[in-house]
């Protein structure tokens, strides 16, 4: 995703990036919380109930119907 793309709290991404230890293939999507206060390029978001920060290349916009 190119870094300073607007994003809304709530939306729907899929994660792209290197596998992390509670990474379930099968369940790729998060949800963006915000962006880290350091810049654009890092992201929170929850996974499965967990806070995590990824970088946003790691990352796509899922795109509704």
């Amino acid at each position: 995703m190119p870094s300073h793309h607007n994003l809304e709290e709530g939306q729907l991404l899929k994660y792209v990036g290197k596998s992390f230890d509670s990474f379930d293939s099968n369940r790729p999507f998060m949800k963006f919380l915000g962006y880290d206060s350091y810049g654009w390029n890092e992201l929170w978001v929850n996974y499965e109930g967990s806070k995590l920060l990824v970088h946003s290349s790691d990352v796509e916009i899922v795109r509704e119907p």
